[in-house]
């Protein structure tokens, strides 16, 4: 790869950004990306995984030969490996992430739970239910449904307390 911008080693960011049009560090290694090496015409004829290789490698490079960019490019170089995750690796994380917050969530919710308690569970509609059994995050509830009493088993935050107001106290 042709590397141009040996004469702007030593230069001031400020300076550099000024050249970049910007004020953003980021603009200026963009800059030195596009204007000053030959990458973009090089990355038209390359598979996608060896475009990525040849973008950390440039990144290095700017890195190296303008110390007070090397964060900006470390940071471009984690984002860049992140945006460039397969689509069902990234489902997938995003699921994983979301059921752990469910659970850390359903760990807080169980606290104020006994066994006896009253709740509303979903199940073929709403439907009351009786707490049976109180785990780390889930609890058992035994209901009725279609004649027959069913137990089933819910992370404690899709379980909602039962409130039943005294008669003629109920807010309309």
């Amino acid at each position: 790869m042709k590397i141009e911008w040996q004469h702007l080693i030593g230069k001031p960011l400020d300076e550099l950004c000024a050249m970049a049009g910007a004020k953003s560090p980021v603009s200026v290694v963009n800059m030195l990306r596009h204007q000053y090496t030959d990458y973009d015409d090089i990355i038209r004829y390359l598979p996608t995984s060896q475009v990525d290789e040849l973008h950390v490698d440039v990144l290095n490079l700017i890195a190296q030969d303008f110390p007070e960019l090397s964060a900006v490019c470390g940071h471009l170089l984690v984002k860049h490996k992140r945006r460039n995750r397969p689509m069902h690796v990234q489902a997938r994380q995003a699921t994983q992430q979301d059921a752990q917050a469910k659970l850390a969530r359903s760990r807080e919710v169980i606290k104020s739970m006994n066994v006896g308690d009253r709740v509303l569970v979903q199940w073929h509609g709403e439907r009351e239910a009786v707490i049976t059994h109180v785990a780390r995050a889930k609890v058992t509830v035994r209901f009725e449904a279609r004649g027959d009493v069913r137990e089933k088993a819910y992370q404690a935050i899709d379980v909602r307390p039962l409130v039943k107001y005294p008669e003629g106290t109920q807010n309309t």
